[in-house]
C-alpha cells in the first residue's frame, strides 16, 4: 500500500507533467503560427518576384548605361551595384529596380540564382550563356 507521502509525490509529479504538457501545447500553437506567418510572407516574396522581372535587352542596356557612368567594372560585385546603383535609384519610389526601368516589368522566365558577393559581370555573362544556350561567352568586349 503507498503511504500518503508517496501519494502525494506521485500527485505533485503528475500535476507537474500535465502543467509541461500545456506549455508544451501552448509553445507548438505558437510555433504553428510563426511558421504560417514565415509561409504567407514567403508566398508573398515569390509572388513579387514572379512580376518583376526583366528582359535580355534591359540587362544588357542597363550593363551598357552603367560601364559608361562607372558604375560597372571589371571586378564589380554585385552587391556594389545594389548599393551604389539600385537602392539609390529606388529609395525615393520605395519601388523594385525593375519598374524603373524603360519598357518596365516583365514576367521573368528564368530565375538566376546568385550571390552578392561574386563579380556582376560574371553573372551578367552567366544570363547571357543562359539565353544564348552557349556556354562560350567571353567579357572581352566589355574590358
Amino acid at each position: 500500500a503507498f503511504q500518503a507521502s508517496e501519494f502525494k509525490r506521485l500527485n505533485m509529479l503528475k500535476e507537474s507533467l500535465e502543467a509541461r504538457l500545456v506549455c508544451l501545447q501552448e509553445s507548438a500553437g505558437r510555433s504553428e503560427k510563426v511558421a504560417t506567418r514565415v509561409a504567407a510572407r514567403k508566398l508573398k516574396v515569390a509572388s513579387d518576384l514572379h512580376k518583376n522581372g526583366f528582359s535580355l535587352r534591359q540587362l544588357l542596356t542597363f550593363v551598357h548605361e552603367k560601364s559608361l557612368s562607372g558604375h560597372i567594372g571589371a571586378d564589380t560585385t554585385t552587391a556594389e551595384i545594389v548599393f551604389n546603383v539600385v537602392i539609390p535609384e529606388t529609395k525615393d519610389k520605395g519601388c523594385c529596380y525593375t519598374q524603373i526601368l524603360p519598357g518596365g516589368t516583365k514576367k521573368p522566365q528564368t530565375l538566376m540564382s546568385h550571390w552578392w558577393g561574386n563579380i556582376f559581370l560574371n553573372l551578367v555573362r552567366a544570363i547571357c550563356e543562359h539565353a544564348s544556350g552557349r556556354a562560350d561567352l567571353s567579357l572581352g568586349a566589355h574590358t
